[in-house]
């Protein structure tokens, strides 16, 4: 084991706070490395590529998704950080899906957290990004039971600015156990299609009774910032109360 694993199994003994453990479920695939931003910045380089469904063409400057997906990560460290009950509460994970799922932040505190590189590649495997995510919150919730710790609904948050392009059996399974999950009240899913491209009927059918929400991707710091009140709420409800969550008008286009 090594020494951050010591250090943070050390801090759920020495940190009685009740939990609110959130994975982030992000596409990372090709197409978020389209400029959305700073567009007069641009400039086309004359290639193209193919990937994830699609020819694009590779230019120099401007600001991409994936861009704005980092900064709105950032925002959301500072906002966490800045809210005392949360700051000892929110534990947060990030698994991206590209051609291939990877969790590339492990759970942590928020002072532990870094906000990762995002790097676009590749096709949308998004069946296997939404069951490696649960597999993650699962092995979490056991750890705590391990070391005596209360937790909240832990919270899932997936993330897509296309369709599926990976493995619908698997995306079948991801269904199912959300379904199983949510239903017992064991998960909170909450569905974000980036953009007019994303499959909003596809994101609403992994969590049909929470339809799936249209962020803008200029707005990843309006997200992040009721992502961050949202779970603050939650750090200081009472176990077993279902508190009201901030009004989504800020971000959501849908």
């Amino acid at each position: 084991m090594n020494n951050t694993l010591i250090e943070l199994d050390q801090a759920l003994i020495d940190n009685s706070a009740t939990r609110v453990p959130v994975c982030l479920c992000l596409d990372t695939s090709g197409s978020m490395g389209l400029v959305v931003a700073d567009r007069d910045q641009m400039r086309e380089t004359g290639e193209t590529v193919f990937e994830d469904g699609q020819e694009w063409s590779i230019v120099t400057g401007g600001t991409t998704r994936a861009a704005l997906l980092k900064k709105g990560l950032e925002t959301l460290k500072k906002a966490v950080k800045e809210d005392v009950v949360a700051r000892r509460s929110i534990e947060l994970c990030i698994v991206s899906f590209n051609d291939r799922a990877e969790c590339i932040t492990d759970f942590c505190d928020i002072d532990h957290f870094k906000v990762p590189e995002i790097d676009p590649e590749g096709e949308t495997e998004m069946g296997e990004g939404i069951n490696l995510a649960l597999d993650l919150l699962e092995d979490r919730k056991k750890m705590y039971r391990d070391y005596g710790v209360s937790y909240y609904q832990p919270i899932l948050v997936i993330f897509s600015d296309g369709e599926n392009t990976g493995s619908y059996n698997s995306l079948a399974r991801a269904r199912s156990r959300i379904s199983e999950l949510t239903e017992s009240k064991k998960l909170s899913c909450f569905q974000i299609g980036i953009d007019e491209e994303c499959d909003i009927e596809e994101l609403t059918k992994i969590n049909p009774k929470r339809p799936a929400k249209m962020l803008n991707s200029t707005k990843f710091n309006e997200f992040f910032i009721w992502l961050s009140k949202s779970t603050g709420v939650l750090s200081r409800s009472a176990l077993g109360e279902t508190p009201k969550l901030p009004s989504t008008d800020s971000w959501s286009t849908f």
